[in-house]
């Protein structure tokens, strides 16, 4: 079982525009409407793999029969703890006359009281019990701590593995938690350690720092059209990207760390450097099938395993 843990979910609307000019009217040109939210992406991807996986969530009570029919429509088993309030929209700007590039607009979301803190803690550290790898991912909502994952990841030492997404302030209190794998784009990584990287020797160095000052097994870095780079206490890998034409930059991160995780779970009979090997090549082949549509698509297992034998990757 992979359980993923989403605090601040949001409906994710995507909207295509050509031209977009600040101050002026637009008509959309294409709309997307999804179930949206870092872990929650994970456990989508996860589950098309046909992996077991519970997407534990909290959910704002005024509006969560349209998340309950969006996360069946895309196959996600998911457990919510229901608050008061609507779970946030998020909208996604995308220009393809630019490029693709797109602007996130996001709301800020519920705010979580202290029992329904205490009863997510209750219901993750069940759910960890029975579970492989534990994720969790993305922003806190007010009423959340940014210690939170830290504590997560405290009480689920020994239990299971904790894998650990977040941004520089999070991320660098996680950090404390000494979980199982953390997996920061080079930007969040550079915001936490308060230093600039320019250099795949400065990277990997900067991540053999963190596995030793905190126990941390492996950092699974993103950087774009750089590509990626993975780092454990004995390896340190890099891997480029594919050639295609990106459409959606939206959620490739959480698509790579999902094909990552499914890379280790069903490799993990092989010796730790073909694990990690196969491992980035299914996170940069999950991510390179993301960025290649606007909607949060299935992935195939076969179309995976054929898409990482593609993957470049070489040991630094």
């Amino acid at each position: 079982m992979i359980t993923t843990v989403t605090l601040n979910p949001a409906i994710d609307k995507i909207i295509e525009i050509r031209g977009l000019t600040v101050g002026q009217v637009h008509r959309a040109q294409r709309q997307v409407v999804t179930l949206g939210g870092k872990s929650i992406n994970v456990a989508r991807i996860i589950s098309s793999l046909n992996e077991a996986t519970k997407a534990i969530c909290f959910a704002g009570r005024d509006n969560f029969e349209g998340i309950k029919n969006h996360a069946e429509a895309d196959g996600i088993p998911i457990d919510a703890i229901l608050v008061s309030g609507s779970t946030r929209t998020n909208v996604k700007i995308v220009e393809p006359d630019q490029n693709y590039r797109t602007t996130d607009i996001n709301e800020i979301g519920f705010k979580v009281t202290d029992d329904e803190r205490e009863a997510m803690t209750t219901k993750i550290l069940e759910a960890g019990k029975n579970s492989e790898y534990v994720v969790l991912s993305g922003s806190l909502p007010e009423g959340i701590p940014n210690r939170y994952y830290r504590e997560i990841a405290e009480k689920l030492k020994g239990v299971t593995k904790v894998i650990i997404d977040a941004d520089d302030r999070i991320l660098l209190e996680s950090l404390k938690g000494s979980p199982y794998l953390i997996k920061p784009n080079i930007h969040e990584l550079e915001a936490a350690l308060d230093m600039k990287l320019e250099s795949k020797e400065s990277i990997v160095h900067a991540c053999k720092k963190v596995i030793d000052d905190y126990g941390v097994n492996y950092v699974l870095v993103s950087m774009g059209e750089e590509g990626s780079i993975l780092v454990s206490e004995r390896y340190a890998l890099s891997a480029g990207i594919l050639p295609l034409k990106v459409v959606s930059t939206v959620g490739a991160g959480d698509a790579m760390l999902a094909g990552f995780i499914y890379g280790l779970k069903t490799h993990q009979d092989c010796d730790e450097l073909d694990c990690l090997i196969k491992a980035l090549s299914y996170g940069v082949a999950s991510s390179s099938i993301a960025i290649s549509t606007q909607s949060h698509m299935p992935i195939e297992a076969l179309t995976l395993t054929v898409r990482a034998k593609e993957v470049a990757i070489s040991r630094l």
